[in-house]
């Protein structure tokens, strides 16, 4: 993959021939590309306390519910761990006139492809942080789908079975985090539609309090 295979070439001597000659590989094939240009989405957990105990945080809290949930979809493929964790998603666009596109190309394919991404779970849907031990959640995952800032692959060693240095550079370019920001605001403003009165209680978590653009951006950094 977009891992593995840069890693595989430069211990292999194929490679920008300074970098592998400082970890002691002779270079075979001058190529300084291999392990540039590294494009990733990013990906954010937005927090919504609910006001339900339907969600799924107490299966994940409790060993007792959680074995009886598995028990009941290895029996017959129903219950909660036959549904997958995310059913519903959206696909967006960022305005046309925003204020972006006064300096930035659209990097999309087209005019029917999206900016970023949401995507719905039930639940305290992690990614780094540990379900709290109280409350019930929604969680919005927000995405960059066209993302214009590159990463590296770089080698820690000479092992193949070790792990490469991989710095994605999330946010280093102005339309990424306009992008991400435009979605975060996006699952906000979506949260609080009628039909979530009652439901929805409160966001939640560091990027949750965040309210200026630099604070929101910061807090997501900090969250992917």
């Amino acid at each position: 993959g977009c891992i593995g295979t840069p890693q595989i070439l430069m211990v292999s001597g194929i490679g920008d021939p300074i970098e592998l000659k400082s970890l002691g590989i002779e270079p075979i094939v001058n190529l300084s590309d291999v392990g540039q240009h590294l494009q990733d989405h990013p990906l954010l957990s937005n927090y919504f306390l609910v006001n339900s105990n339907k969600t799924s945080d107490d299966v994940f809290r409790n060993s007792t519910i959680f074995d009886a949930d598995l028990a009941q979809w290895e029996a017959n493929k129903t219950g909660l761990f036959g549904n997958p964790g995310s059913s519903t998603l959206a696909f967006l666009r960022i305005p046309p006139n925003a204020s972006i596109f006064e300096h930035e190309p659209d990097p999309s394919a087209g005019s029917q492809s999206a900016h970023f991404e949401m995507l719905f779970r039930d639940g305290f849907a992690t990614n780094l942080f540990p379900l709290p031990v109280s409350g019930h959640f929604m969680t919005i995952n927000t995405a960059v789908v066209s993302p214009t800032s590159r990463g590296s692959v770089r080698l820690a060693s000479t092992d193949p079975f070790a792990s490469p240095l991989i710095d994605p550079n999330f946010f280093s370019t102005s339309f990424d985090r306009f992008a991400m920001l435009t979605a975060i605001r996006a699952a906000r403003a979506f949260v609080t539609a009628a039909p979530w009165k009652g439901y929805v209680a409160s966001r939640y978590g560091n990027v949750g309090m965040a309210n200026t653009d630099v604070d929101i951006i910061e807090a997501a950094r900090n969250a992917i």
